[in-house]
């Protein structure tokens, strides 16, 4: 399993162990995912990289709970997924904000779900100023831009504290250099905070800039053809040689597996009665 850096803060986030799992859509079809196995240390940020159909966003649904796997088990800290939980966060790529709400409000959302209503107030500051947004509190979401939005979310997200945050492709819609800062400030603040993260991306850049490990996953079924381990600084830009060499590393890898799916044979067809012949008695 691999291991925290020394550049690491004290990990605060859980445990993610991913044992055997595999998952079906309806019987007789093609596996969406086939034996997965995959451990992450606690506080680590895990990237899972691969094309359309390769699982990606099944694997992160069955890590938050909002999907049964057909195979295998999921468990954080220790204690089997069997469904949603406030420890665990996904962040999707519409931030899905209530219109009418504040942002300050917003962010408190998850807070008065979970029960904690009581601590919102001076936990929002926090979150608020952790995001870079302690300004626009009392701002309505509607009158911000697409990035301070993710930021709202993003905030929201870290409200209950989550031992587990997972982003499914939450910056693909931003131009660039919202989607820069993003990154750049995300990883940052997990880190910080010694939540584990896992992202789901189609972007080998991003993969990148923001992990330390890059999955790299097959189609057809999904399943892991590459564990990446990116030893990288944490201060990370698109110029630096490590990470130019740690992109070329995932996109070698990335197009290994793409020549693979290519090269390999089809599925026989399925014989099927010819229509209108009648039944032999």
């Amino acid at each position: 399993m691999p291991t925290h850096s020394r550049h690491s803060p004290p990990p605060h986030g859980a445990d993610l162990s991913i044992r055997g799992v595999g998952h079906r859509y309806g019987r007789g079809r093609e596996p969406a995912l086939l034996d997965i196995d995959l451990e992450v240390a606690p506080g680590d940020v895990v990237a899972l990289v691969g094309r359309s159909g390769s699982g990606k966003s099944t694997l992160l649904h069955i890590l938050a709970g909002l999907i049964r796997p057909s195979a295998g088990a999921v468990f954080v800290g220790g204690e089997r997924v069997s469904g949603p939980s406030p420890s665990r966060v996904v962040m999707f790529q519409e931030p899905s904000l209530l219109p009418w709400m504040s942002v300050a409000q917003n962010v408190g959302l998850g807070l008065a779900f979970a029960g904690r209503g009581a601590e919102a107030r001076a936990r929002v500051a926090d979150l608020l100023s952790l995001v870079a947004l302690e300004n626009l509190a009392d701002r309505n979401v509607q009158d911000l831009s697409g990035g301070q939005q993710q930021r709202v979310a993003l905030a929201r997200s870290l409200a209950v504290e989550p031992a587990l945050l997972m982003l499914d492709e939450p910056f693909s819609a931003l131009d660039a250099f919202t989607r820069a800062a993003l990154q750049r400030d995300v990883r940052a603040i997990a880190r910080r905070l010694g939540t584990t993260l896992v992202l789901v991306t189609h972007d080998i850049a991003e993969a990148a800039l923001m992990a330390d490990r890059a999955i790299v996953l097959a189609s057809g079924p999904g399943r892991i053809a590459a564990d990446l381990a990116l030893d990288l600084p944490e201060a990370r830009a698109l110029g630096d040689p490590a990470v130019a060499a740690a992109i070329a590393r995932i996109r070698r890898s990335f197009e290994a597996v793409a020549a693979g799916e290519r090269a390999a044979p089809l599925p026989a067809p399925v014989p099927r009665p010819l229509a209108g012949l009648a039944r032999a008695h």
